[in-house]
């Protein structure tokens, strides 16, 4: 079985996320319940993200991109 790209990461407020908050060394994922429903083939109502930056760092990145905490 071929699993293609999910179509939850074409979402304009997730793919804002992922430009403010992932690089410059860091990582941002999508973890948990959307993976797992993406890999089964059931709807994904939530998504959960996981970071290697520290908090300081998200905070600074998000409130440079104007994203409200």
């Amino acid at each position: 079985m071929k699993i293609g790209s999910p179509s939850f990461l074409d979402d304009a407020r997730l793919r804002r996320l992922f430009d403010a908050l992932d690089g410059n060394g860091e990582d941002l994922r999508v973890v948990g319940g959307a993976v797992r429903n993406h890999f089964m083939g059931r709807p994904v109502s939530e998504i959960d993200l996981a970071t290697t930056a520290l908090p300081e760092t998200i905070i600074a990145r998000a409130a440079a991109c104007g994203l409200k905490s």
